[in-house]
């Protein structure tokens, strides 16, 4: 392929106030796939009981890689305070401190 067909076959993008080079139709429209998927709602929803059992460190498996987790309600006579008494990680929530509750968890997958 000559050096003016690909000078031809160039597409500028503008994304992100950058101008992205691209060769070719297919790169183009895996760029804009990858986009519209950055921008996908998120698809799973759950809602998770948890609780700090005698009032020690508890976690609570989701079985799927959490997004966000929101306090959704709070079930203990104590504060449930996020990075406190409760929080989550990759697949898990978890409480402390006699924090009990319902948690509403989000996940892109």
């Amino acid at each position: 392929m000559s050096m003016l067909d690909l000078a031809l076959k160039r597409v500028y993008l503008k994304a992100m106030n950058k101008f992205i080079s691209l060769a070719g139709v297919t790169g183009l429209l895996l760029v804009i796939s990858i986009a519209e998927a950055s921008r996908a709602p998120l698809e799973k929803k759950a809602d998770f009981f948890c609780e700090s059992r005698k009032g020690s460190y508890t976690e609570c498996p989701t079985k799927f890689v959490i997004d966000t987790v929101k306090l959704d309600l709070e079930l203990s006579e104590k504060r449930c305070k996020e990075h406190l008494t409760w929080g989550y990680g990759y697949d898990y929530i978890w409480v402390n401190e006699h924090c009990r509750g319902s948690f509403k968890v989000l996940s892109k997958k």
